[in-house]
């Protein structure tokens, strides 16, 4: 029986909710440009390879002498807390540098950071082309984004270099929290997960796990759920948008993970904080044939979002669409078949890439294909083994021998068992998504054992 972790009684659902606002100050917005849904052109499984690399700059707040409890090292290590948060997922942070800001008011000899002073602080030296990071040693939370889709957020030092981090640049990046309540309760069984809660169907619901933190051991419930007014929830206690513990907040989730690079792709403000630094070697998507029935799509992965992409084909393929992630191509036409390619160059770079693929079914084994025998004999009622020679492909192979019981395989060999004494024919074809290749064929002659009869071809 699942363990019950019942709620302390003096607090309801919805003051609880509302107290529990104290770990982070965001506001949930409701963004003009995203309402409820967001409304990219590209499909998420174009924009999940692409590489997104956010400018950040870091301020370093001090009292009015120039006296600060937050080390120089920290905007560093939270550069390097962002990076490892976010980088598993292909967006990846870049340092325009950091400032001091020397104002007792907003330190921890003064009234810290509070709704009544933050709109101030988040005007001081604020840059058009990245999120503005502001570090405080005091706050009335522990850290608070300007919004939900926003371009600045202030962290207190104490969990600078913890999950809160990268908490608040989540809102900075279009999310909810995983508890939010704005738009109508998320139901347990996810049956209204598009249109409350954080919007997005893959984050499980979420009663508001502030208040649940004492019970979690290794960052996990015992029994996995928690129970809030008799109903069950089994929220994601690792999640970074929830009230988990700090050091608990550990991973997105892949909804979460497209609505930030929808909005990085869409919104005018977030596009003007985005660069290209990405190190790593640019990929195209594999597959193993492309056919005329139907299209394929390849897909680049590690390609800068602001990238732009020149395709070209082989006189065997035709494009049907193209963009700057990705193209959709099929054969020239149901009779073509052999090796063709794509090939990308980009704007922004020197790197090109070519593809080879395979066009319409296999046929290039019957240039190069040899069927051969085990023995230079084959004898009536004895085992042989035939095999194709000179082809390089271990499996996808059909064979057809007359006469004979055959040990099936689609491998590049098989045993067959000669029933009758003369002529056998032997074909063998490749198969692939486009249908079936030609067959090859090589006929030989079954003799009876201890005969000096020699095969023949």
């Amino acid at each position: 029986m699942k363990t019950k972790l019942l709620l302390a009684g003096i607090f309801s659902f919805f003051n609880y909710l509302i107290y529990a606002q104290e770990q982070c100050g965001t506001e949930s917005n409701e963004n003009s440009v995203y309402q409820r849904t967001t409304s990219n052109f590209y499909s998420s499984k174009q924009l999940e390879g692409v590489a997104f690399c956010v400018n950040v700059f870091f301020h370093v707040i001090r009292n009015g002498s120039g006296q600060t409890s937050i080390p120089n090292y920290y905007p560093e290590t939270m550069l390097d807390k962002l990076n490892e948060d976010y980088n598993q997922y292909n967006i990846s942070f870049n340092s325009l540098g950091f400032d001091y800001i020397d104002k007792t008011s907003f330190s921890g000899d003064g009234e810290g950071v509070y709704n009544g002073n933050v709109a101030e602080l988040f005007a001081i030296n604020n840059h058009s082309n990245a999120i503005d990071v502001y570090i405080t040693e005091k706050a009335d939370w522990l850290g608070k984004a300007n919004g939900i889709l926003s371009t600045e957020l202030v962290v207190v030092k104490d969990y600078a270099t913890t999950g809160v981090l990268s908490h608040e640049m989540g809102h900075c990046l279009n999310l909810y929290h995983t508890h939010e309540t704005k738009f109508g309760l998320e139901l347990p069984d996810e049956s209204n997960c598009k249109t409350t809660g954080d919007l997005i169907c893959d984050t499980p619901a979420d009663p508001n796990l502030f208040y649940f933190r004492d019970n979690l051991i290794n960052c996990s419930f015992t029994s996995g759920s928690i129970t809030v007014n008799g109903v069950i929830y089994y929220p994601d206690t690792k999640n970074l948008m929830s009230y988990t513990n700090p050091e608990c907040m550990q991973h997105f989730s892949n909804g979460q993970v497209e609505r930030m690079k929808e909005a990085m792709y869409n919104s005018p403000v977030l596009q003007a904080v985005l660069t290209c630094c990405s190190i790593k070697t640019i990929t195209i998507s594999q597959a193993s044939a492309v056919c005329y029935s139907s299209a394929q799509t390849f897909y680049l992965d590690n390609l800068c979002y602001n990238t732009q992409t020149s395709w070209s084909v082989s006189n065997n393929l035709q494009i049907l669409d193209q963009d700057d992630f990705s193209i959709t191509v099929k054969a020239l036409n149901a009779s073509v078949s052999g090796e063709g390619t794509i090939n990308a160059t980009f704007n922004n770079t020197s790197q090109q890439i070519t593809q080879t693929v395979h066009v319409g079914v296999p046929s290039n084994y019957i240039e190069i294909g040899r069927i051969e025998s085990q023995f230079v004999d084959i004898f009536y009622q004895r085992w042989t083994r035939l095999f194709i020679q000179y082809v390089t492909e271990p499996a996808g192979w059909e064979w057809q021998v007359d006469y004979c019981y055959v040990k099936p395989s689609n491998t590049r060999e098989i045993l067959i068992y000669p029933r009758v004494v003369g002529p056998i024919s032997v074909k063998i074809r490749r198969n692939n998504e486009c249908g079936n290749g030609p067959w090859l064929i090589k006929n030989f002659e079954v003799i009876q054992q201890g005969s000096y009869k020699i095969l023949k071809q």
